[in-house]
């Protein structure tokens, strides 16, 4: 019951992946397009890495999801396919030099297995256990490169010149180009260098995928126009109602595999769907939690009441803790900045005209929403709001439309703040008609 609503179905289903058919073959034409450097991008939640973990298998050589999109023409002939490492960044990442001795240790962090009875070899890597390629390699392929990687690390180099030596040592001893997979690009706290790293590197020996969070391009922060020939753009949509009905299907029918037996009530999948405006996380939180509520109660059809208790318990729910935090952090103690914040986040769009939202502000008694708007755009209120830079003055953005959601779908800390913000909105804006 606990993992019905798992949100790794995604990266094992390829079913779920049916609305992602487009960003999948971009990706696979971008793997064989010489010199390209592919970009997944997107807001968070919406299940990026994923993509890149499908990606990746894609580039060894994997065929399965492409058949099942109906798109096996994509797939990578024996000849063009990779040895692929995957980075994770954090935000021990601080600048481009630490993620260049990150990719350097991904090199260098892999163990070779022995095939049973066969006397070659396969290799994996150390943390994720995962292969690295689907050939398997004679002994005395791997030996040359252990050999050759002693001597080459003896070498005085620069981290740029490792990273190319090293790939290159690979491509000769194991006969194929590396894809280095660089997930959560955005954590890194310094890009700069990169761009040039990238035009200068991305070639026959060496291929790089980036993820991030972010809403354009332009956020991922690349210095971008020195390398745009080169970046392949693929931008994750959230999900649509489709998509999204096709993750509580599939949470339904592997209970009904265990024998447990339940459904939603069309009324109550309706507003499930609603309530998670395009990001499967709020599917798999919210459903889970009606989910527990329907076997606490002894109810197999969950109606709409108990599912908006298990929306208006988001407030408590363990794995929301993290936006719980963000939204106290933004308000503390001041009824003017939960006023503010939560009108910015009634606007649907994500670039939110501030014009419109301080008419809205000074109808419900906040005289100055500038001065808060200021406020959620500081490091001490937890930066929920940004100005954009390449957008026209007066536009605002949440930079996790994910917590926007929550702002909206939670009750506010000071009473019938949300109330009094849902009733203003519909009435300046027409929320409902737009």
């Amino acid at each position: 019951m606990l993992n019905a609503f798992s949100p790794a179905q995604e990266v094992v289903d390829p079913k779920l992946f049916a609305g992602r058919r487009d960003q999948v073959m971009q990706l696979s034409d971008a793997l064989r397009t010489a010199g390209s450097c592919p970009v997944i991008y997107g807001d968070r939640g919406l299940g990026k890495t994923s993509l890149a973990v499908q990606c990746q298998l894609i580039a060894m050589g994997s065929d399965e999801l492409l058949i099942k999109l109906g798109a096996k023409d994509w797939a990578l002939e024996d000849h063009e396919t990779f040895l692929t490492f995957f980075v994770n960044c954090s935000d021990e990442v601080r600048n481009f030099a630490e993620l260049q001795r990150r990719i350097l240790n991904a090199f260098r962090d892999f163990v070779i297995q022995e095939e049973a009875n066969s006397g070659k070899r396969v290799l994996v890597d150390r943390q994720t256990k995962r292969k690295l390629s689907f050939k398997v390699f004679e002994v005395e392929q791997t030996s040359n490169y252990d050999h050759r990687a002693s001597e080459l690390r003896e070498e005085d180099l620069s981290l740029t010149e490792q990273v190319e030596r090293e790939a290159e040592l690979l491509k000769v001893c194991y006969n194929q180009p590396v894809l280095v997979v660089i997930d959560e690009l955005d954590r890194v706290g310094d890009t700069r260098g990169m761009a040039s790293f990238l035009k200068a590197m991305s070639g026959s020996n060496l291929k790089f995928l980036l993820v991030g969070i972010a809403q354009s391009l332009s956020d991922l922060d690349l210095d971008h126009p020195s390398v745009e020939r080169q970046l392949w753009p693929v931008n994750v949509p959230r999900m649509r109602k489709d998509e999204l009905v096709e993750v509580v299907n599939r949470a339904i029918a592997n209970l009904a595999e265990l024998d447990l037996h339940y459904k939603f009530t069309s009324n109550a999948l309706d507003r499930l769907i609603d309530a998670a405006f395009g990001f499967p996380w709020f599917v798999h939180v919210i459903g889970q939690s009606a989910l527990v509520k329907a076997l606490n109660s002894s109810v197999h059809e969950i109606p709409s009441d108990l599912l908006q208790q298990a929306i208006e318990g988001l407030v408590t729910n363990k794995f929301a803790q993290r936006f719980r935090d963000d939204y106290q952090l933004a308000i503390r103690d001041s009824y003017n900045r939960e006023v503010v914040l939560r009108i910015f986040a009634a606007w649907r769009d994500s670039d939110i005209p501030t014009l419109d939202v301080y008419a809205v502000c000074k109808k419900l008694g906040v005289s100055n929403p500038a001065l808060y708007k200021g406020h959620l755009c500081s490091e001490r209120f937890g930066k929920p709001l940004m100005n954009p830079g390449f957008q026209e003055r007066g536009l605002i953005r949440f930079r996790n439309e994910m917590f926007k959601q929550y702002v909206n779908l939670t009750r506010s800390l000071y009473t019938n703040v949300d109330e009094e913000v849902r009733d203003a909105a519909k009435t300046a804006w027409r929320i409902g008609e737009r």
